[in-house]
């Protein structure tokens, strides 16, 4: 893969997982970048319909590589993320956070056509940051970490402003004062 040349790593294939919201994964399947409207998730922080970062993949993959066979992107739906959570948690008791799940089923599907093959899986959240989603499906409640209860702890601070250019950029010179 390209990104495995430039780092002078041995890695082969890539392959990334989206959930609904499938701009990345039409982009890979026929060639064509469309942003769409964005649809709520179970891994929400993945619910994006016009991926503000796209200039990086399209630096990082010129046009003349976007059909690298080593690079892929799948459609993730929520059942397949509640599916992907039991299912680590009764095969390997891992508790794995909505926003991993996409990439275990990902890995599920590649581990079908490819049983021999090594993976590595990117995980991306704590499990505890979704306890509603994930408790339910692995049967027990998920310890917090020491680190992320000592953020869940901290006040929330906010300040409300109107919704105009003039608002918002005298939030921020009032902010940097």
């Amino acid at each position: 893969c390209i990104w495995a040349r430039h780092m002078g790593l041995p890695i082969g294939h890539i392959a990334l997982a989206t959930n609904a919201n499938p701009v990345l994964s039409t982009y890979f399947q026929t060639g064509i970048w469309q942003p769409g409207q964005t649809t709520a998730t179970l891994a929400s922080a993945m619910d994006v319909g016009n991926p503000s970062n796209v200039e990086r993949l399209f630096d990082l993959l010129p046009t003349a590589n976007r059909s690298d066979s080593r690079l892929s992107a799948s459609k993730v739906k929520d059942s397949q993320i509640r599916d992907s959570i039991a299912d680590a948690w009764n095969r390997l008791q891992l508790e794995l956070c909505p926003h991993t799940a996409t990439a275990w089923q990902v890995r599920r599907w590649m581990d079908q056509d490819q049983p021999d093959q090594d993976w590595i899986l990117v995980a991306t959240a704590h499990p505890a940051k979704f306890e509603q989603i994930v408790e339910p499906l692995v049967g027990h409640s998920v310890p917090i970490p020491p680190a992320l209860e000592s953020l869940l702890q901290r006040p929330v601070e906010r300040q409300e402003i109107e919704a105009t250019l003039e608002s918002f950029r005298e939030a921020l010179l009032e902010g940097s004062a």
